[in-house]
């Protein structure tokens, strides 16, 4: 599967795509390449930098097209970690095995993000496959632009890349090993949200990563496994809690391989909530099965009369579909039938493959 989008470099605006018959972007990790899903959209960073209908210029050398791989092997590195790029040449990033992003950060602070440019947690790539995520940005001026991968300890392993960086590399290199930042993401903001344009978290202001400096939450009440038997179990372990009170902390450790602890309602079980809901996104991959690799608190802002639904949408709305397969946790549902009623509707959510033809039931 090659999942292609087109970034122009500079500030902050956007633009869709010419092809606006062109298929949703796939919102997850895809488990494997089974699914094909190109999209193209063209991100202006400067709105000034966008073409016009009336505009004629062009460059004035033939553009380039500048590769570079993400990770190869497993390695936390970018190859190679710098470009000379001119107006008009286009670094096409392929992201490799396990999981990284490219964010952009400012020469003083290499592992934080800066709110330009990002990935996201969405180039899941457990087993190293060529062609799978296609990521490419257009530049549109010579200034040194500077970007890093906010996984984990990635940043100060030194995973930092540099456009056009005018003979600073090897310092901002320096500067990443010695920033003991690695893990700075995109702020989050009163309503517990950010830019869902970065594909970051979002999470309401009571649920963080666990540890977070941000939020240091009390000691958890219980502890949830999301993913079993290394990934081969697709359930959250125990299913539901009961007798959750208003300010007790939930500990999710997850596991194998990757997985989201997203809110949805009891209607309907596979459909994310809007904004302001929580949501981890595909930010706890765990492709080794560690244990609390990438945990989650969740610390319950309502009162225990009020059940609270969630799913895992690794592969939504394809055979593979985690939620389909029954992978739906509960906070203090009414009882033990209105949960198993939750997890039949969820169940009944799975598409089936009938001949030739594919039935894809609730689809978004």
């Amino acid at each position: 599967m090659k999942v292609s989008s087109v970034a122009v470099i500079g500030g902050l605006a956007a633009l869709a795509s010419a092809n606006q018959d062109a298929p949703a972007y796939y919102e997850g990790a895809p488990e494997a390449a089974q699914w094909t899903t190109t999209v193209e959209p063209t991100t202006y960073l400067d709105a000034a930098a966008a073409p016009t209908t009336t505009s004629c210029a062009t460059p004035s050398k033939p553009a380039v097209t500048h590769k570079v791989q993400v990770g190869a092997f497993g390695q936390n590195v970018y190859s190679p970690d710098r470009v000379e790029a001119n107006i008009g040449d286009v670094v096409s990033f392929e992201f490799l095995a396990l999981n990284h992003t490219l964010s952009q950060s400012d020469f003083n602070t290499p592992c934080t993000f800066n709110g330009g440019f990002d990935t996201g947690f969405e180039q899941f790539n457990p087993d190293n496959k060529t062609g799978l995520f296609i990521r490419e940005l257009k530049v549109e001026d010579t200034n040194p632009k500077w970007f890093y991968c906010r996984q984990g300890n990635h940043c100060t392993q030194g995973m930092v890349f540099g456009i056009n960086p005018a003979g600073k590399m090897d310092e901002f290199i320096q500067k990443a090993k010695a920033s003991g930042n690695s893990t700075a993401t995109p702020p989050i903001s009163a309503s517990g949200t950010t830019d869902a344009a970065y594909g970051n978290v979002v999470a309401s202001p009571t649920g963080h990563p666990a540890g977070d400096a941000a939020g240091e939450a009390p000691s958890p009440v219980a502890t949830v496994l999301v993913g079993l038997d290394q990934g081969k179990t697709l359930k959250f372990e125990p299913p539901y809690l009961a007798n959750i009170k208003k300010g007790d902390t939930i500990h999710f450790d997850f596991r194998a391989v990757n997985h989201t602890l997203t809110e949805s309602s009891f209607e309907e079980p596979c459909n994310k909530l809007a904004d302001g809901a929580i949501d981890t996104n595909f930010a706890n991959a765990n492709a080794d099965d560690t244990p609390n690799l990438v945990p989650f608190d969740l610390t319950l802002d309502t009162d225990a009369d009020m059940p609270r639904w969630f799913y895992c949408k690794q592969a939504k709305a394809t055979p593979n579909s985690h939620c389909g397969k029954g992978m739906v946790f509960a906070i203090n549902p009414k009882s033990a039938d209105q949960f198993k009623e939750f997890l039949t509707t969820a169940e009944s959510t799975l598409p089936k493959i009938k001949g030739r033809g594919l039935t894809l039931g609730q689809m978004e």
